[in-house]
């Protein structure tokens, strides 16, 4: 199954390991733990939609659910160590396909490009030929934008509070960012 980056399944889908867990009881989520409005960890809980879906979700299995909040660096490594049965949510690119299962999506949202106001919104990509565009390496944007705007000076950082950070000193001309998060932590 291909999924456009930019068209529907930027930030998708419940994420199971190999191994089969139907017969668990209550299965151990981790996500990430400032990730609004999708995930966060605040006031010793974790929230969001994201969560709120997943939890409807499991509710119709009589399922339940254990969130763990971890730094996003550490996401993977708690699947892989046995610490969590899933991840939830995360974003479908190619290089997380080679080493992981993903579920249909669960949660389907969309990206945007983010310019310092007053500025006008690019009406697309070709209208950043020549320019810088920041987006983080945690999100599926970058292999769409090097496809599909190889014009463009792309430039991958470590996360979305770097990529808004180049924006707004003026190192970058626009953000590729997941349209709900961007907007949180813009404003």
């Amino acid at each position: 199954m291909r999924i456009s980056p930019l068209c529907a399944s930027l930030f998708t889908a419940l994420l199971l390991p190999l191994s089969p867990l139907a017969k668990a009881q209550t299965w151990t989520f981790v996500h990430d733990e400032n990730f609004p409005p999708f995930a966060q960890f605040e006031n010793g809980k974790s929230s969001g939609m994201a969560i709120d879906i997943l939890n409807e979700a499991l509710q119709r299995t009589d399922t339940e659910a254990e969130f763990v909040a971890v730094p996003f660096p550490q996401i993977q490594p708690s699947l892989e160590s046995g610490k969590a049965d899933a991840i939830f949510p995360l974003a479908i690119n190619a290089e997380r396909q080679k080493t992981l299962d993903f579920s249909q999506p669960l949660l389907m949202t969309g990206g945007a490009l983010f310019v310092r106001a007053p500025e006008a919104t690019p009406a697309d990509l070709a209208a950043l030929a020549g320019k810088v565009i920041v987006t983080p390496k945690t999100g599926p944007l970058a292999g769409y934008i090097a496809k599909n705007a190889p014009e463009a000076n792309l430039v991958v950082t470590a996360d979305y509070d770097e990529s808004l950070e180049k924006l707004m000193n003026g190192s970058a001309d626009a953000a590729a960012l997941n349209f709900q998060v961007g907007t949180i932590l813009a404003n």
